[in-house]
């Protein structure tokens, strides 16, 4: 008898791509972020698809100036370049 997914919907079903984006590995890419004389930031993603990580430092900041702003997406856009070459992959992000 066949199993049954119903995140798949149906016994056979192709992987969503949401599950095949991703290799299956546990290595990471990480950045450190040096944003101005008062924050840096730590990025980790997972190139295994389990998400990311952002570690602030000395802590998470209430408001970011224009030029740290601007640091912290040219890090973070350089870190999301390099995901893609890593992995092959469409990576983009989202920005609310």
């Amino acid at each position: 008898m066949a199993s049954f997914d119903r995140a798949r919907g149906h016994p056979g079903a192709r992987k969503p791509d949401w599950e095949t984006a991703m290799p299956k590995t546990d290595r990471t890419l990480a950045s450190k972020i040096r944003l101005s004389n008062r924050y840096s930031v730590n990025i980790t993603l997972a190139l295994n698809g389990a998400g990311f990580t952002c570690e602030w430092e000395p802590r998470f900041p209430d408001r970011l100036t224009k030029a740290e702003l601007h640091a912290y997406r040219e890090g973070r856009d350089a870190l999301i370049a390099k995901l893609a070459l890593e992995t092959g992959k469409t990576v983009f992000v989202v920005e609310t």
